[in-house]
């Protein structure tokens, strides 16, 4: 869920508010929103995602941060950026790199995560999905259902052609494309009140 602020807001002007600001904000084509915490159920996937994620990569050069992390969609000859956003969870391989020098958002993720929550998802599978795909070093995007065990994987082949598969029910397996390693959702939704 999200609070709509002014349109037309010029990328620069957002970056600097949102550097001072005590809540976050999604910036999209000139608009801006403010992110609404998530629930308990939210919480608990990202951390267990994260979790079981880092203790598979450990010692191999994989950065894996949560949803504190901006990332910046910034397309080849496009400027100025289309989107600023921070996914539940995001994944680079090898050194992570910034924006700029204030090193607080990222520009080369390899995998990012959505928990899906009703008011946000037909959001994350359309237009924020659509936007993701313009950075160049992304290649595997997880939307993760809160309430039931299922997880949609979408992942990018080397012809740069999207596929998709769903995993669903707590005996599936995870597993993951562009990071080695699996997950298994009974793992994931441990605790998670389904």
């Amino acid at each position: 869920m999200s609070i709509a602020y002014p349109t037309n807001v010029p990328p620069e002007a957002y970056l600097a508010s949102e550097r001072q600001a005590e809540v976050r904000h999604e910036f999209s084509d000139g608009e801006v929103r403010e992110m609404v915490g998530g629930s308990g159920n939210h919480a608990r996937i990202i951390h267990y995602f994260a979790f079981e994620l880092q203790s598979q990569v450990k010692g191999q050069p994989y950065w894996i941060v949560t949803s504190d992390m901006r990332v910046s969609v910034n397309p080849i000859g496009a400027s100025p950026a289309i989107l600023y956003t921070y996914p539940d969870v995001v994944v680079v391989h090898g050194d992570p790199e910034f924006e700029d020098e204030c090193k607080d958002t990222l520009t080369n993720p390899v995998l990012l995560v959505e928990v899906l929550s009703p008011s946000t998802e037909r959001y994350d599978r359309g237009d924020k999905f659509l936007k993701y795909q313009e950075i160049p070093t992304f290649e595997e995007y997880l939307l993760i259902a809160q309430h039931r065990p299922e997880v949609e994987q979408f992942f990018k082949n080397q012809d740069g052609d999207w596929h998709s598969q769903v995993y669903q029910g707590l005996t599936d397996q995870i597993v993951l494309k562009s990071v080695p390693g699996s997950i298994s959702l009974l793992a994931l939704y441990d605790f998670v009140q389904l």
